[in-house]
């Protein structure tokens, strides 16, 4: 699988960046090294570390009702 890096600035100025494909924490390292660069331009950043498999639970609970309610 590739490793992506995908970046969202929002209107109010806020950045999402979500990782993808990486090993381990290897996506956490790459997170550490883009706080770093953007804190070089002046840009505060969190990295805030998420739990991969309960984002997955999630996202098939939500699927399991959508079928259901699209169903009738």
């Amino acid at each position: 699988m590739a490793q992506t890096i995908a970046v969202e600035i929002t209107g109010d100025g806020k950045i999402h960046v979500e990782y993808g494909g990486f090993v381990g924490n290897a996506c956490y390292q790459e997170a550490e090294q883009l706080k770093v660069f953007l804190k070089s331009y002046g840009v505060e950043v969190e990295v805030i570390r998420q739990d991969p498999k309960r984002d997955e639970v999630e996202v098939r609970k939500l699927e399991n009702q959508t079928s259901v309610g699209s169903g009738g």
